[in-house]
């Protein structure tokens, strides 16, 4: 059987390409429809994915399919993104390679097994703002080896960008990767606007008076993350500080909400238990950023949190990380040598009373500059219909259609 399937290879898979490759544009021809595959390869990637869909969904021909082995199969009213695909009636695909597809979208650097963009076009609309690396700082992770094929070539199509900073300094580091790559600012910023017009109403909701000061934990996942360097004494040290004025909302990363590591304890339930204790939880199927424009002062880690936290204006404090853990030139690196940094869970009380007299610090009103592009949506929409060999502006009006 092996011997037969060795020999069947070499016949099957150039057979396999041409249909990936041929069919969608002889499905074109006579339906005028572009299927766009929608790829999540874990929870973290949903609001990504979403806000991609929404940017560019006006389009009548787009037709959407999403592939995302983690859609919970029980309605969950609080899961946005479930009730997202739910309301716009977007089929499931299980079994991609099956199907042809015109364009593939990916918010992380996996992408669906079988294709390569020789095939199908696949687009990166990355996942927050760019700061992790992988080799002690040197050079950005999504940027780096997992974001290219055997090869050794980029795997992506195109690769959109929100830094303007990223996009300079990958022209004189990696220049292929560069010429993929396009600048569209933060997706997420007028969104962010928009958090921080409602937020009096959304600290209304969450109970908080204006004369109470939110802070907020944001936490990644892993051993260097926030609420394990921290440990389980930030906590203890938040509820002392309640009757001092101050109110806590703690966000983790989805990650630590399930079994990762053998070696590492996961934090999530713990993160909940808070709740019973009168504190705020943001759960990871929430939006973030009505929780994040609330706060008044922010605690980060590695995390792209801490630079929404920036694009917010948010006054930022980092928890303690080991050196090399982010791009040496993010905007991350460089809030780390301006801003403090909590060391230990007994330090909360002082750092929390000077940071709340000063005023914001000037690093983070000029940083947030390199984040904003109010053209985002419309280079968005642009390279969706390049890659989808569309023109640059269809015929027909745009409305809400049926993905």
């Amino acid at each position: 059987m092996k011997a037969l399937l060795s020999w069947a290879k070499p016949i099957v898979r150039p057979l396999r390409n041409l249909y990936y490759r041929l069919y969608p544009h002889l499905r074109f021809l006579f339906t005028h429809q572009k299927h766009i595959l929608l790829y999540v390869n874990n929870n973290a990637m949903t609001s990504h994915i979403q806000r991609f869909v929404q940017t560019v969904m006006g389009d009548p021909c787009y037709r959407f399919f999403l592939c995302d082995p983690g859609f919970p199969r029980e309605n969950d009213p609080k899961n946005e993104f479930q009730q997202f695909i739910l309301k716009y009636s977007i089929p499931l695909c299980p079994h991609p390679g099956r199907r042809a597809f015109d364009l593939i979208v990916c918010a992380d650097l996996r992408t669906p097994a079988s294709f390569t963009k020789k095939m199908t076009p696949i687009l990166y609309v990355n996942h927050g703002l760019h700061i992790i690396s992988m080799d002690g700082g040197q050079n950005l992770y999504c940027y780096g080896d997992y974001a290219k094929g055997e090869d050794g070539k980029p795997k992506f199509s195109r690769m959109l960008e929100s830094n303007a900073l990223i996009m300079e300094a990958m022209k004189e580091s990696d220049p292929d990767m560069a010429a993929l790559m396009v600048h569209t600012g933060f997706k997420f910023a007028a969104e962010t606007e928009a958090a921080l017009k409602r937020r009096m109403e959304t600290r209304r909701l969450l109970g908080v008076s204006q004369d109470t000061c939110l802070v907020g934990f944001f936490g990644s996942w892993r051993e260097n993350s926030l609420f394990h360097t921290l440990g389980e004494g930030i906590f203890d040290a938040c509820d002392l500080l309640r009757n001092r004025g101050y109110q806590f909302l703690f966000s983790i990363h989805p990650n630590e909400y399930t079994s990762y590591d053998p070696s590492i304890r996961p934090m999530g339930e713990l993160v909940e238990a808070q709740r019973q204790r009168g504190m705020l939880v943001r759960s990871p199927k929430e939006d973030f950023l009505p929780y994040l424009a609330a706060c008044d002062i922010v605690i980060s880690d590695f995390s792209s949190l801490a630079e929404s936290a920036i694009l917010a204006g948010r006054k930022l404090i980092f928890s303690r990380y080991p050196d090399g853990l982010v791009w040496k030139h993010s905007l991350t690196a460089q809030a780390r040598q301006i801003l403090p940094t909590l060391e230990k869970p007994e330090g909360l009380a002082s750092l929390l009373e000077s940071v709340a007299k000063e005023p914001i610090h000037p690093f983070i009103l000029q940083a947030r500059k390199q984040l904003v592009r109010e053209d985002h949506d419309d280079i968005v929409k642009t390279v969706t219909r390049e890659l989808l060999r569309l023109p640059p502006h269809h015929s027909a009006p745009e409305k809400e259609a049926r993905p």
